[in-house]
């Protein structure tokens, strides 16, 4: 049987970035820490094209990359890559499957589900708070968010906060009016503190 504890990979891969966590199926699993992003592999054979990868295809698309996510995570090479997950969510997500409850396990510790939470019980410390979260995580050096303008990476960072709420409804989290959100999500930040 090839599974987990397959210490040895079966097919050649010259990827020096990349972490072997063993077989599924008759895939070789890795976690791929490049230059520019982290992804997930499965590779198929020695073929050097015979493979399959990308992080967005590990929430179910992709049964190889999905174990392979999973596995890194357990591991500790990666942690649950929420950002992506939730970019997956809005054209592929199911709140019922095994994604969607995992997505209901981080999401609600992320500190945007907090901010939702806030936004409809005290609307106003609510909006304030989403917009200081805007404003720090598009500032944020530990982010991969290094091209563009900070107008840019706020607007990546509003991408985002808006794939968590729907994600919120999806889950029937705590969670303020489309309408609300909407309105606390483009008002104007410009005098939020510069992180």
């Amino acid at each position: 049987m090839y599974d987990a504890t397959t210490q040895t990979p079966r097919f050649c891969h010259d990827c020096t970035r990349c972490t072997f966590l063993g077989g599924f199926d008759a895939a070789d699993l890795y976690f791929c820490c490049g230059s520019l992003e982290t992804t997930v592999i499965a590779r198929y054979s020695d073929e050097g094209s015979n493979y399959a990868s990308g992080m967005a295809f590990s929430f179910g698309s992709n049964a190889h990359l999905t174990e392979a996510r999973r596995r890194a995570q357990k591991v500790g090479v990666l942690e649950f890559p929420l950002r992506e997950a939730l970019a997956y969510a809005v054209s592929h997500g199911d709140a019922s499957s095994a994604v969607g409850e995992e997505l209901r396990e981080h999401l609600s510790k992320h500190p945007l589900a907090g901010i939702l939470a806030s936004m409809r019980d005290a609307p106003e410390a609510g909006t304030a708070a989403l917009q200081r979260w805007l404003v720090e995580s598009a500032n944020d050096p530990a982010r991969d968010l290094t091209l563009g303008t900070q107008e840019d990476r706020i607007d990546w960072q509003r991408t985002v906060a808006s794939h968590a709420y729907d994600w919120a409804r999806r889950l029937e989290l705590a969670r303020p009016a489309h309408r609300d959100f909407i309105v606390a999500l483009y008002a104007d930040i410009a005098n939020q503190p510069q992180a």
